[in-house]
């Protein structure tokens, strides 16, 4: 039987089938919509092998020339290495502005109904663009199928050039454009029994509060925590939500940790290392770290401040693979 390479796993494949299904049937979170290969959703790139003619119908000539495909219109008949399109390829879809609400001062929740459905997974970044062209990466709040809208905060302070637009300029109405994610940062059902710490910056916390809704919806049965770190008072946003979600489930447990302006590097360390030591079963605990990633300087504090915590979870885990940094 064939079979398919994908991310340095290897799957035998049912008779016949596609580049999607087995992917899906395999846990992978590959974007889809249609699959009729008219939304162009679900586009793939072949490393080796060469894909089925009929899946590469309707693409560009130098897509195909590249190795381009349509994995629900992929049969597989002979092995085939498949990786990701890259994030300039990839597929986006016009949505619409349905809601903008405050959440805080700072923080606005913006409520999006694309023109067309496709899958995705919360707390995945998703990137979002404006017809001028500017695009940024925002973890989505929501829950495919569970949602009727797609959900992101964008706060005013944060460092991203498309935050100042939304906040200031977008109304509900305007149309924005989405693309589509293609990771494998997000819940897995395999998780289900394990202890989870969840960690996010400032309005990156939708991220987070995704991943939470998501996880307690597949009925997930380990602890949840939850640890807010903010660093401006308007950032604290979502208490009553979050609040709620504990109630209701019992399992959530949530930490705040306040930074005022011109506190010391080895301050906000050291109140992070009181936090961590404090938390039961960490060592065995699956950990996400959602960040503002779009800045590469190392020197950023935000940048520093997801360093550091990288490198303490790593030393207080059992396996560094416990540690999820979620990216674009």
């Amino acid at each position: 039987m064939a079979e398919l390479n994908f991310l340095n796993k290897t799957y035998t494949v049912d008779d016949y089938d596609t580049v999607l299904n087995t992917l899906l049937k395999n846990g992978h979170a590959v974007p889809n919509a249609c699959r009729g290969g008219h939304c162009h959703s679900c586009l793939m790139r072949a490393t080796s092998g060469q894909p089925m003619p009929f899946s590469q119908l309707g693409l560009d000539p130098s897509l195909v020339e590249e190795g381009y495909f349509l994995a629900c219109q992929c049969m597989i008949y002979a092995d085939i290495n498949v990786c990701v399109p890259d994030k300039d390829k990839r597929t986006r879809f016009t949505a619409m502005v349905a809601e903008k609400t405050q959440l805080s001062d700072q923080v606005v929740r913006l409520r999006l109904q694309p023109a067309r459905d496709f899958a995705y997974k919360a707390g995945q970044y998703l990137t979002l663009s404006n017809t001028d062209g500017i695009s940024e990466d925002y973890p989505v709040a929501s829950i495919h199928l569970e949602d009727a809208l797609m959900e992101f905060h964008i706060s005013k302070d944060g460092n991203k050039k498309l935050d100042h637009y939304i906040f200031e300029q977008l109304d509900e109405n305007d149309a924005l454009e989405v693309q589509t994610a293609f990771t494998e940062y997000h819940y897995q059902q395999q998780y289900s029994t394990e202890d989870l710490l969840l960690i996010a910056c400032d309005a990156d916390l939708a991220g987070a509060y995704g991943l939470l809704r998501e996880a307690l919806h597949l009925q997930h049965q380990g602890n949840i925590h939850l640890l807010h770190i903010q660093r401006t008072p308007s950032s604290r946003y979502l208490m009553a939500e979050i609040s709620e979600l504990n109630k209701e489930q019992g399992k959530v447990h949530f930490t705040e940790l306040a930074i005022s302006a011109g506190t010391q590097d080895d301050d906000i360390n050291s109140m992070l290392q009181e936090i961590l030591n404090g938390l039961e079963n960490l060592n065995n605990s699956r950990c996400f770290l959602w960040f503002d990633h779009n800045n590469e300087d190392q020197s950023e504090p935000n940048n520093k401040m997801a360093s550091n915590i990288s490198e303490r979870l790593k030393d207080m885990l059992d396996d560094e693979n416990q540690l999820i940094t979620m990216k674009a």
